[in-house]
């Protein structure tokens, strides 16, 4: 027998003006914000869910949003409905229209993002998450409870070795969180963390430090600048089915930063740039290894990839990465895979299994060692960090086309110095990956040279353009130094 959940509406937020949805009957309130529409509630069984389309709905000139110098802002609906997209697509979710509305039956937990008449620029997300369990107290002293139908403005806040920030679902948290020398923190609920005012929140939305055996789980994050989940020199983590929405440059997703046993299950995340980013930035910044992401679904926009290893890659080792069993449904300008060494790390035992790629503009593989405008030892007229840096001439550019172009650097008689610092990529195992986007695309296996070089790279089953992929020419693939590169049927 079905049961829904759904959440008050925060006391003083305005719905979206152009979606409705009931669950079986039951009204969800629908919350706004610049790149979508959301709704989430819980559910057990087998649920009917019906949405509305408003005809004409008008938005506030603040739904308005700037990305990488670009502005947009939602176009309302107008008759009639001519298509509706449910991604990810492989859960095969086929709506029946009638009118302004259509309804689809949903049998078990999922993050959605459903699109009408091809609008990626107002799609509604949908987050239909299975019941809370182990819910904790609000008489808890180690518990800091924010309740529902509530908005609540906390800027900073922090939490402690063996403490819990319970967001219930229905209340709004305006703020962010740092979790610093702490073990046994939790943040839970089914509630947002609302980080659109960027001047009341500092730093990334939920910033770890040193931190051991920390979870994140259930709530949404809304973030209009910076990172968002940053943890650092941090151990023993897990992010449980986030729902991630950001849209300001430089939003990445999850920068997992010099840390070790990462764990990233059920999340969906929409960013304007990484999704999914590994990295070790800084000084003595610490080796990585044994992060696994999984059941993920991502929507990389304008910026940046969606699953991606770099650029500033500044220690000895990253090691034993796992991507598996995860739907990329959009990736509007960069790669759907990426490693950008741009510095000394080796990069090995990498596994990408089990990924759908439903939509792809630009590029599909970028693997790539070199010196970047990312790299500790860049010139400073073009290292990123510069403020006034100059953009790279033709001249310089050591890569002609796709969204990192202009990103790495051929310094003319200085090979021997650029040497020095630079990385290798090595085992790095593509499994059974299906791009379903359209083709050709931009697909890149580059190392500087013969010693760092991106070794031992393999395809198994790589599914594009409607077919087998089984050699470089196959994928139209740029290859340079990369040794031991293999493509092999499915097992």
């Amino acid at each position: 027998m079905a049961g829904v959940t759904v959440y008050p509406a925060p006391a003083g937020v305005e719905p979206a003006p152009d979606f409705r949805v009931t669950v079986d009957g039951r009204e969800t309130f629908v919350h706004n914000s610049p790149p979508a529409a959301f709704t989430h509630f819980s559910f057990t069984g087998s649920v009917r869910v019906t949405v509305t389309l408003v005809r004409g709905a008008r938005f506030r000139p603040a739904l308005k949003y700037t990305a990488w110098g670009m502005t947009f802002h939602p176009e309302p609906y107008e008759p009639p409905l001519e298509q509706i997209d449910i991604r990810p697509k492989r859960l095969g979710i086929r709506p029946t229209p009638e009118g302004d509305s259509f309804s689809f039956e949903l049998a078990r937990p999922a993050n959605l993002s459903i699109e009408v008449n091809g609008n990626l620029l107002r799609p509604l997300f949908l987050f239909a998450a299975p019941p809370e369990t182990d819910v904790p107290s609000p008489a808890d002293p180690k518990v800091r409870y924010f309740a529902p139908g509530k908005v609540y403005e906390a800027g900073a806040l922090r939490v402690a070795s063996g403490e819990t920030l319970y967001i219930a679902g229905g209340a709004v948290v305006r703020g962010s969180v740092a979790v610093e020398d702490a073990r046994g923190a939790r943040i839970c609920g089914r509630g947002i963390l609302d980080a659109s005012d960027a001047a009341k929140t500092p730093g990334p939305v939920i910033g770890f430090r040193n931190a051991r055996d920390a979870a994140v789980e259930g709530i949404v994050i809304l973030n209009d600048t910076g990172w968002t989940v940053v943890p650092r020199f941090s151990e023993d983590l897990r992010f449980e089915n986030l729902k991630l929405i950001a849209w300001g440059d430089n939003s990445d997703g999850i920068d997992i930063c010099a840390s070790r046993r990462v764990r990233v299950s059920g999340s969906f995340l929409r960013n304007n740039d990484d999704c999914i980013a590994i990295k070790a930035t800084g000084e003595a910044a610490g080796d990585i290894e044994n992060v696994e992401v999984s059941g993920a679904t991502l929507w990389n926009s304008l910026g940046g990839n969606a699953m991606e290893i770099g650029f500033e890659l500044r220690t000895a080792s990253v090691r034993n990465i796992v991507f598996r069993n995860s739907d990329i449904i959009h990736v509007e300008n960069g790669a759907a895979f990426s490693i950008h060494n741009g510095d000394w790390a080796e990069v090995r035992d990498v596994l990408y299994e089990d990924i759908r790629v439903e939509d792809a503009r630009s590029e599909l593989v970028d693997l790539y060692v070199g010196l970047s405008i990312y790299s500790a030892d860049c010139p400073w007229e073009y290292a990123r960090g510069n403020p006034e840096r100059k953009p790279l001439p033709a001249g310089l550019r050591a890569e002609k086309s796709g969204d990192h172009s202009g990103q790495w650097l051929a310094l003319a008689g200085a090979a021997a110095e650029c040497r020095k610092n630079r990385g290798r990529i090595a085992g790095v195992t593509f499994r059974n990956i299906h791009a379903l986007a359209e083709w050709p695309l931009i697909s890149r296996v580059v190392g500087f040279d013969q010693e760092y070089a991106a070794r031992d790279v393999v395809f198994e089953g790589l599914q594009a353009g409607g077919r087998e992929i089984l050699s470089a020419e196959e994928g139209g693939f740029v290859v340079r130094h990369a040794p031991g590169l293999k493509f092999t049927k499915a097992r």
